[in-house]
């Protein structure tokens, strides 16, 4: 069965120490979906004592009401259907300049379109670094931020290959707030997640805990029912509200904010932009992410379904890697496995969030994979080899059912 295939695939990850919380699903087609979760109980395996006194492994409420932070996951499920949006109502052009939209920005010298931004091919550097111009966390200044951001200059000319770039994602972000005279985080409140009938988690429901009668097995938890009737709202969100930091899953220890993060977006560049990161910052529980990633199935009523096959369509030719717009496409580097079909897309995030699909066909139901981790509560470094191994085994054990 496949979800024992997930068991063992979590459990694995879970006795190795990739991550102390993670959930799970897997969909094809209309059956009921699988689900596994992982707990650690306020400390690491093998160890009595807690991993961080007063900030345990595990947030309240069942595994389905946990917030994630699912960093750069927040690129396609954010940022580009935000874009996706306003390239509908004709407010924004795929293959117009950046200048056109951030005239002050240094690096739309070289002429970088927005297509060839979305699909990392317009010569931006990787990684802003947003924090090296402030001194701590208490004297970050987004107005100054924005200004170090649109100060940066390009690696290189555009189209000449694929370099993922959060720089890039942050400009889009600053020009979709130009564009539509709101911080991102209100642009995709008005016209992503209320469209979609997501919650911002102010008042989540559900159950105060996991299932009783839910297996443990190593540490790790499984189960292969749907969410249950009064389970939580699906959520989607930037910045939750304080109420909700119960649920908010904890990734990293941060010595420049000098705490573990908690409830607050992980990556430092989007938190110099008050968490409004065109690059990260959106939070999510498994239902909320589930809804954001399957709109890049067919358009979920918030797009028109041949916006969406345009945008996952391979803007990145000829480059080496390939690239939809702010979506990736399988080659042989990507998460899953050789034995995903080539027409499969998805995206990752570095706190060790995933979501991977292969598109239906006439004669293949869609089969969906949405995995929430904190790998970095560990940290970045110990954990980096680990959720890599961890994706290859988890979208193996999918690949059965293609």
């Amino acid at each position: 069965m496949i979800t024992d295939a997930l068991r063992a695939a979590v459990d694995a990850a879970y006795s190795a120490g990739t991550f102390p919380c993670a959930v799970v699903s897997a969909r094809s087609g209309e059956e009921p979906p699988s689900f596994v979760y992982a707990a650690c109980p306020s400390s690491d395996p093998g160890q009595g004592t807690p991993a961080v006194p007063g900030v345990p492994g595990v947030p309240g409420g069942a595994p389905e009401s946990w917030i994630f932070d699912l960093a750069s996951l927040s690129k396609p499920l954010a940022t580009s259907l935000v874009a996706l949006r306003a390239v509908e109502a004709g407010a924004l052009a795929l293959d117009a300049p950046l200048s056109r939209y951030l005239p002050d920005a240094a690096c739309s010298s070289l002429g970088a379109t927005v297509r060839e931004v979305m699909a990392h091919s317009a010569g931006l550097p990787p990684i802003p670094e947003l924090q090296r111009f402030f001194p701590d966390a208490a004297s970050v200044d987004r107005d100054e931020a924005v200004r170090r951001l649109l100060a940066i200059e390009p690696d290189g000319p555009p189209g000449y290959g694929v370099a993922y770039s959060c720089t890039g994602f942050l400009l889009l972000g600053v020009a979709l707030e130009r564009l539509g005279g709101a911080r991102l985080s209100e642009l995709f409140r008005r016209q992503v997640a209320e469209p979609l009938g997501l919650s911002d988690g102010a008042s989540p429901a559900g159950s105060d805990g996991p299932d009783p009668r839910v297996p443990k097995i190593g540490g790790a938890a499984a189960v292969a029912t749907p969410v249950v009737p009064g389970a939580p709202r699906a959520v989607a969100t930037f910045r939750p509200s304080p109420g909700l930091e119960g649920l908010c899953v904890p990734t990293e220890e941060c010595a420049w904010r000098g705490r573990r993060v908690r409830g607050e977006v992980h990556d430092e560049s989007s938190y110099c932009m008050g968490g409004d990161g065109g690059n990260a910052g959106l939070f999510a529980n498994l239902a909320g992410a589930e809804a954001l990633f399957g709109v890049w199935e067919t358009g979920g009523g918030l797009l028109k379904p041949e916006t969406v096959a345009a945008a996952r369509a391979c803007a990145t030719d000829g480059l080496g890697r390939r690239r939809g717009l702010g979506i990736q496409l399988h080659d042989g580097e990507t998460c899953d496995t050789p034995a995903w079909p080539a027409d499969s897309y998805g995206h990752t995030g570095f706190t060790g969030t995933c979501a991977w699909a292969a598109p239906a066909t006439a004669g293949r139901p869609r089969v969906a994979v949405v995995s929430l981790t904190n790998r970095v509560y560990r940290g970045r470094a110990q954990t980096a080899e680990l959720i890599v191994a961890f994706r290859k085994a988890l979208h193996g054990a999918v690949a059965g059912s293609l």
